[in-house]
């Protein structure tokens, strides 16, 4: 069997859910886009004293800590424009992720690219309205159901074209991959959507400790970035999938210029052979 040219219609997939995504990706540089940045700072003071008096009986002492805050200076989010970044590597560990609908078009053969089929294997196959010259003489210029007097036979067909052979919504129940495993990945180029990212980290000078008493001056940083996209070039790498589930799919198949040569079909039955005369 022989298929110069097989046409898969547009494939849409209502849900594809990945588990255990692992991806490590070196990369060449990356840009982030139109990115602003603002900047809080809480400044404020940690003290503590203590003073002990020693009696003849006893010894008395009073201590206590404490912080005071100094207010706080907020940057505002300031523009930084586009925003290089150098190469270096991406690492990708996620639990689970979803997406869809995923919507592809893929092209399989071509005029000189034909698909072929070493055996082909079917069940309930039906003949219907079959028309066969036979050598009995016309009687009285009608035609008259003759009773097939052949019984069963073996029917060889030597070549059959199949012009075109199209069918429309095929329905693929979900079907879930196990071990999936990417080598050597390459993409030239990844955008993301927006994106907003915060930090927030303190930082204090040493103690001041002046026997009695004691302070330090410290300031908790908030840094937040934001950006409409981020851009990353040249990425290669691995990747690694545990399990994957891809379902709702929904798709359409035409194939051209279908032929099969040397098709046997055994204990062939015509219950009637209509003769033309």
């Amino acid at each position: 069997m022989t298929v110069q040219e097989a046409l898969v219609g547009q494939i849409q997939i209502s849900k594809v859910t990945l588990n255990g995504f692992k991806g490590i990706f070196d990369y060449n540089s990356g840009t982030m886009k139109n990115t602003q940045i603002q900047v809080v700072l809480k400044p404020s003071i940690d003290w503590w004293y203590g003073v002990c008096v020693d009696y003849l009986i006893d010894t008395y002492c009073v201590s206590d800590s404490g912080n005071e805050p100094l207010g706080s200076i907020d940057t505002g989010w300031s523009n930084l424009g586009d925003v290089s970044i150098n190469g270096g590597k991406l690492s990708l560990d996620i639990a689970q992720t979803a997406f869809g609908p995923f919507v592809m078009t893929p092209s399989i053969g071509g005029e000189n690219q034909g698909m072929t089929a070493s055996s082909v294997q079917t069940a309930e196959v039906n003949m219907e309205d079959t028309r066969m010259s036979t050598g009995l003489p016309s009687v009285l210029g009608l035609d008259l159901p003759v009773p097939n007097p052949l019984g069963p036979q073996s029917v060889n067909v030597k070549r059959t074209q199949v012009a075109r052979f199209q069918t429309e919504g095929i329905k693929v129940p979900p079907i879930a991959f196990k071990d999936i495993q990417a080598q050597d990945v390459k993409i030239d180029k990844a955008v993301s959507a927006g994106f907003e990212v915060s930090s927030t980290f303190t930082k204090s000078t040493d103690w001041a400790d002046l026997g009695y008493v004691g302070f330090r001056l410290r300031v908790d940083i908030t840094s937040r970035i934001k950006a409409s996209n981020i851009t990353m070039n040249g990425l290669s790498g691995d990747v690694q999938v545990q399990s994957a589930l891809a379902s709702g799919f929904d798709m359409s198949l035409t194939l051209n210029k279908v032929e099969l040569k040397g098709l046997r079909i055994n204990d062939f039955q015509i219950p009637t052979i209509l003769v033309e005369v």
